[in-house]
């Protein structure tokens, strides 16, 4: 279904009631017959929609005139989702028993490997006189050493922590199973029905039990069985080279056994979810679905092939999951009656109350999401002996130039502060690059700084680098080279100087890249100079980064090297010696306001700035 012609439906549905059924009603009935797999519910939903008249069936008038009215945009009725398998679980949880097995076979080949032949040597030489008790000893000693690796598996791997693995998973597939079952509902009823679950907390303890006893098992096992291969071997005189093979072999049947226990633990705790959340909001029958590959076994494809079954009664295997290592799923089978009692009550079940023909409810408009508050970005903290280094050595400067203006250290101070802050916030952030670093830039959707790229157009050495970015930034050396600053400067020029005036960043290219303030400022730092040299690689101490947001005085190179020692005599950041800016977080295209050319780009480069979509100018 649908059928193509009427000569292909089956004649029991051509007609009811003894009046012939039109190509569209027959397909209107398959498709309920399809979603309820009940006849009887199929021709309820059909004399619902449709009535005789003059011998034929016609729509019922208020049918299309309600759906044309209604201001509800209703959903289409659709078969429910397919459930997916915990796949991702059941190899989490393999591997967590997986580092057991590898503690095994380390302690094993540690331990246990270097001392067979020293036995079967010792129990050679005895095997002769076979009445002499001596020969027990090399049993004795190997038993001695096995009991010995025992203990100390048990110790690296105490219950405790293996109590703890287990629950984890349990808790993953509960929250991956309430997830599936809740999409199911939801594409049926359009709301999640699974509410209350008393019976969940039970459940969960004896999925916890159960693995830790067949987690302590599986060592168990492991232990009796070599120790059964080394005593037997002693005793027939067994070269100790087979024995270590045997061992082997069954450190990969323990490897076997965990994932074994991995597959099958999870599938089952899935399987017995699903059951116990289907049938506690009322579903009584399920379809039954396999994972359609080679590996579904004969039984339950013929399983599929019955399609459903009840809760109650199960097929001799069990239900979907129950089996050993069973990745089948039950698709729940939603009975008229379910549709009825959630379709009346629950938001979203519109499509199916029309489907059978019940008023459609019109639901509470849904509250507008809050919108999310972007996260204050968190600048580097600099670590206090060099912001004590930079105080004790700006503070003779300041003495003077206080005394030079006949004012307390405090009132300077605070005109000094104003004065830089009056200076940063009347300046935008801009960088400077050469129009092939222009090109990549576009065509990678971010800058990069030069400890990704190994290309500077300053100095190009990377341990001072961090020892600077690391002092005077607090920029940890760790930190990826992705999250390390990007190095701009500030001006006060509506270009950043491209083409105005001749300024210490021509250097670095003659482009010029303005960022936006919104975005950039508050993960941007300054100093007045150039931190390489002024700090001389980072062993003066002349000055710290502060926040563009907060600029003061600690940020300003008071020795007058290179500026004008007193901050109060400097009228404007676009001086030779620019005022350095660095970026922190990266620099996407979002965050480039506008780009300066000293004269018009290339043909290459006009074609990624117009596809890129950014701003640009040129003389």
């Amino acid at each position: 279904m649908p059928w193509p012609t009427l000569v292909a439906v089956p004649s029991q549905i051509k007609k009811h009631k003894g009046v012939p059924l039109t190509l569209t009603q027959a397909n209107f009935w398959g498709r309920i017959f399809d979603r309820t797999d009940n006849a009887a519910i199929a021709w309820s939903v059909f004399t619902r929609r449709y009535k005789i008249k003059e011998d034929r069936w016609v729509l019922r008038s208020n049918t299309r005139t309600d759906q044309r009215n209604s201001k509800l945009k209703l959903k289409k009725a659709h078969k429910p989702v397919k459930q997916q398998l915990p796949l991702g679980i059941e190899r989490t949880y393999f591997f967590a028993l997986n580092k057991l097995v590898k503690d095994l076979e380390r302690l094993t080949r540690e331990r246990l490997f270097p001392q067979l032949k020293p036995l079967t040597e010792q129990a050679a030489r005895l095997r002769p006189d076979s009445s002499d008790i001596r020969l027990d000893a090399a049993s004795t000693k190997a038993s001695t050493i096995i009991n010995g690796i025992r203990i100390q598996y048990l110790k690296n791997n105490p219950v405790n922590d293996r109590r703890k693995t287990a629950k984890k998973t349990g808790d993953q597939v509960n929250k991956f199973n309430k997830k599936q079952t809740s999409k199911v509902f939801q594409s049926v009823l359009g709301v999640d029905v699974l509410i209350r679950e008393p019976w969940l907390n039970a459940k969960m303890v004896d999925f916890t039990t159960t693995n830790v006893k067949l987690i302590t098992s599986m060592s168990n096992k492991y232990f009796d069985q070599i120790e059964g291969m080394v005593l037997r071997g002693i005793n027939e005189g067994t070269r100790h080279e087979e024995i270590r093979d045997n061992i082997i072999r069954q450190l990969g049947a323990a490897k076997n056994q965990a994932k074994l226990i991995a597959r099958d633990q999870v599938s089952k705790f899935n399987g017995q979810l699903t059951k116990l959340r289907q049938t506690s909001v009322g579903i009584k029958k399920y379809r039954w679905i396999t994972a359609g590959d080679t590996r579904v076994r004969a039984r339950h494809r013929v399983n599929e092939d019955i399609g459903i079954f009840s809760w109650k009664t199960p097929p001799p295997d069990g239900h979907p999951g129950q089996a050993v290592q069973c990745r089948c799923v039950a698709e729940p089978i939603f009975t008229e009656s379910f549709l009825n009692e959630f379709g009346r009550t629950a938001e979203g079940a519109a499509a199916h109350n029309q489907l059978l023909g019940l008023p459609i409810p019109v639901p509470k408009p849904k509250p507008k999401p809050k919108p999310r508050v972007k996260a204050k970005p968190k600048l580097p903290r600099l670590s206090k002996k060099w912001q004590n280094e930079v105080t004790e050595e700006q503070l003779k400067a300041r003495v003077k130039y206080a005394a030079d203006r006949g004012l307390s250290l405090e009132e300077f101070e605070a005109l000094a502060d104003k004065h830089i802050k009056k200076l940063v916030d009347g300046s935008d952030v801009f960088i400077r690059v050469p129009e092939d670093i222009v090109q990549q830039i576009l065509k990678d959707g971010r800058i990069k700084n030069q400890f990704e790229t190994g290309i500077t157009e300053g100095v190009l050495s990377n341990n001072p680098r961090i020892k600077i970015e690391g002092k005077v930034m607090g920029v940890g050396e760790t930190i990826p080279h992705k999250s390390r600053p990007i190095y701009g400067y500030l001006s006060q020029e509506a270009d950043g100087g491209v083409v105005s005036r001749e300024l210490g960043v021509d250097g670095y290219g003659r482009i010029g890249i303005k960022l936006k303030r919104e975005q950039t400022r508050g993960r941007t730092t300054f100093t007045s100079y150039d931190s390489w040299n002024a700090t001389n690689a980072g062993s003066n101490a002349v000055f710290q980064a502060e926040p563009l947001t907060k600029p003061n005085g600690k940020a300003y190179d008071w020795s007058g090297w290179k500026t004008r020692g007193n901050p109060l005599d400097v009228s404007t950041v676009d001086t030779y010696h620019y005022w350095e800016a660095q970026i922190h977080e990266g620099i996407s295209l979002d965050d480039v306001d506008k780009i300066y050319f000293p004269r018009t780009p290339s043909v290459e480069t006009l074609k990624l700035l117009k596809r890129k979509k950014v701003k640009w100018e040129a003389p």
